[in-house]
């Protein structure tokens, strides 16, 4: 199946995408509270998502 090639591929692109909007936002919002708030969002989303998806193939595979 080709999901199961493209999913590692997809993951770490995401990975990638969410290491550079963290690194985006603490640039932009130096020294502003709200770059607090907005890295601790895309840390819990990014969390989030990866547990979802984790249980999601879990359940496949059982």
């Amino acid at each position: 199946m080709t999901t199961t090639k493209r999913q590692p591929t997809t993951l770490v692109l995401w990975a990638v995408i969410w290491a550079l909007a963290l690194i985006v936002s603490a640039f932009v919002f130096k020294g502003n509270p709200i770059k607090d708030w907005i890295q601790s969002v895309l840390f819990v989303v990014g969390i989030t998502v990866w547990l979802w998806q984790s249980r999601r193939q879990a359940r496949l595979r059982g």
